[in-house]
């Protein structure tokens, strides 16, 4: 779902554009505060590298370089479900 947010069809942005956008909307939408430096932190990844960060295989070596390794720690700010 991300990823389908962040694409804009037939305009030309910037990541970081389409960033402020996607979180614009998604803050909108969910009542995230706690998880919103999670979501920065792969929207910034998404900026700087491109959109290879965004896909569902590299969100758990995000997780790690977030969370210093420890997945526990994740799961325990992130919730288990």
């Amino acid at each position: 779902m991300l990823a389908a947010r962040l694409r804009v069809a037939g305009t030309v942005t910037t990541r970081k554009s389409r960033c402020s956008a996607c979180k614009k909307f998604f803050y909108s939408q969910h009542e995230i505060q706690r998880n919103s430096s999670v979501l920065d932190f792969v929207l910034q990844h998404y900026v700087t590298v491109g959109v290879e960060e965004l896909d569902t295989d590299k969100l758990t070596p995000l997780l790690r370089l977030k969370y210093h390794d420890s997945i526990a720690d994740a799961v325990a700010d992130l919730g288990a479900g």
